[in-house]
């Protein structure tokens, strides 16, 4: 590894890079580049910055509600929402993906999603 790898800023840079080759002809892979980006971003207790990933990873989501990763997303963007102080914002996300999710399949996920409603509906 060299040493410009090894740097965040570096890496970032080159992620935008790879989304910038995507392109508009690839808003899937934008979809989950800017997805992945905003997740690993949110795990680092970097709120601004998955925020920032979560709301590009929304502006290419895919208008079909039976994307699996709709709800996540929807979810995840209302944390980090959440996490910025928008707690009306949030709340519509977390309604948003509570429509989506499929109570049988993802009882886990289903879960998740109304007890983040029920926290910030207090």
């Amino acid at each position: 590894m060299d040493a410009d790898s090894a740097r965040p800023d570096h890496a970032l840079f080159e992620f935008r890079e790879g989304m910038n080759l995507a392109g508009s002809e690839r808003p899937d892979l934008q979809y989950r580049l800017a997805f992945c980006a905003a997740y690993l971003f949110q795990g680092r207790g970097l709120a601004d910055s998955a925020l920032a990933f979560y709301n590009l990873a929304a502006h290419h989501a895919p208008t079909d509600s039976a994307d699996l990763l709709l709800p996540a997303l929807l979810n995840n963007y209302g944390l980090a929402r959440e996490a910025t102080g928008d707690t009306v914002g949030a709340l519509a996300l977390y309604m948003d993906a509570a429509r989506l999710v499929d109570t049988t399949a993802d009882a886990r996920d289903s879960r998740v999603v109304r007890d983040n409603i029920r926290r910030l509906s207090r």
